[in-house]
């Protein structure tokens, strides 16, 4: 029987499992670029990095040729290999932590999440845990009110208007008194014409009155000789993100092959257990680095955090176990100190042994 194929991208930012949940014998592409079907906003993630292909009722998994390469449960893929995929299993892809889950089509739930929602939120919470501003804004950038902003500090709809009581209110008398509400929900952008009289246009294309269309961060929204732009630093990083280069992992980082018998139950007290794409300086957060490139707009090294916990007592990611012993106690040299007295009583036992000795002697010979 054919099943729905569910990609659990594990992220400790989330409110909820961002979950991508696919149709039976559907090819998931994985990567970096925006035509994936699980975009991973992660540098070191490949553009192509790897797909999942349908086979005999079930999954595989197969290499892309990727930088950083393609782990199944830390054992490497080989580029071009198709290896089986079991409920549960988890893939690592640069950085990037995902789960697989199988589920009958009848009992999968009907997830809303798109590959670009779940794309934005990470990248989203990038920006916010390095402190970078997130907020969108309109800016008019032609038409009589060309230099004016509208900041979209809150997720609800504004309308753009010559109306007093509209959030943005325009001079352009082709313009109508209540002409087009733009709608914000998380970092995406939705625009309705109001049914006005002129119309309203995106990219030079009429939009229908009173129907909601996305509004990508390039398009140019145009109300009678109106002109606006969006301002959006969260899709302004993703898409910086998607034309940077891959970068390439550090030896630390790479998903260890653990031998048999290493992992026969959860860590001792003395083991430390370091998951996969964490170093010892940690990848909790942006680097200082990282931080000032997504403020700046520029390529980002790290804009993915993880979750490698689990309260399952399987290994939640790939893992490295080091262990640590004890060094074993030396045996210490006891250092014997006389006193005056020790050394008195001492001497004299010896004078009174030694004089026990010549009178038995000289007994014993009389």
């Amino acid at each position: 029987m054919s099943v729905v194929v569910v990609v659990i991208v594990e992220s400790p930012k989330a409110a909820a499992p961002l979950e991508l949940t696919f149709k039976p014998d559907e090819t998931i592409s994985i990567g970096r670029d925006g035509t994936s079907l699980v975009q991973l906003p992660e540098a070191s993630v490949s553009l192509r990095h790897a797909r999942l292909s349908p086979s005999a009722g079930s999954y595989v998994l197969i290499d892309e040729n990727s930088t950083n390469g393609t782990f199944l449960n830390a054992v490497r893929v080989l580029p071009g290999t198709a290896k089986p995929v079991s409920d549960g299993d988890r893939i690592q892809v640069g950085r990037a932590l995902l789960r697989v889950r199988f589920r009958a089509p009848s009992s999968s739930p009907q997830v809303g999440l798109s590959t670009q929602d779940i794309a934005l939120a990470l990248v989203q919470g990038a920006l916010i845990n390095s402190g970078s501003a997130i907020i969108p804004r309109l800016s008019v950038v032609g038409g009589p009110d060309r230099g004016r902003e509208l900041i979209l500090r809150e997720e609800r709809g504004y309308v753009l208007g010559r109306d007093d009581d509209v959030d943005l209110k325009l001079s352009d008398e082709d313009v109508s008194r209540r002409h087009t509400t733009v709608v914000r929900r998380g970092s995406r952008l939705w625009v309705i014409d109001l049914g006005s009289k002129n119309g309203t246009r995106l990219d030079s294309r009429p939009l229908r009155p009173n129907v909601a269309e996305a509004w990508p961060d390039t398009a140019l929204l145009e109300l009678g000789k109106t002109q606006l732009m969006i301002e959006d630093p969260v899709s302004s990083a993703l898409r910086n993100l998607e034309r940077a280069p891959d970068e390439r992992l550090g030896a630390a980082e790479w998903p260890r092959t653990l031998g048999a018998g290493q992992l026969n139950g959860p860590p001792s007290s003395t083991t430390a257990v370091v998951p996969v794409g964490m170093d010892t300086r940690s990848r909790l957060g942006l680097s200082t680095e990282s931080r000032s490139q997504l403020a700046s707009g520029a390529e980002s090294k790290s804009v993915l955090s993880l979750n490698t916990s689990s309260s399952s007592s399987a290994p939640s990611a790939p893992i490295e176990v080091l262990q640590f012993k004890e060094p074993e106690p030396r045996p210490r040299k006891r250092r014997i100190s006389w006193s005056a007295t020790d050394t008195l009583v001492v001497a004299v036992a010896v004078v009174t042994i030694a004089l026990s000795v010549l009178a038995l002697a000289w007994f014993l010979a009389s």
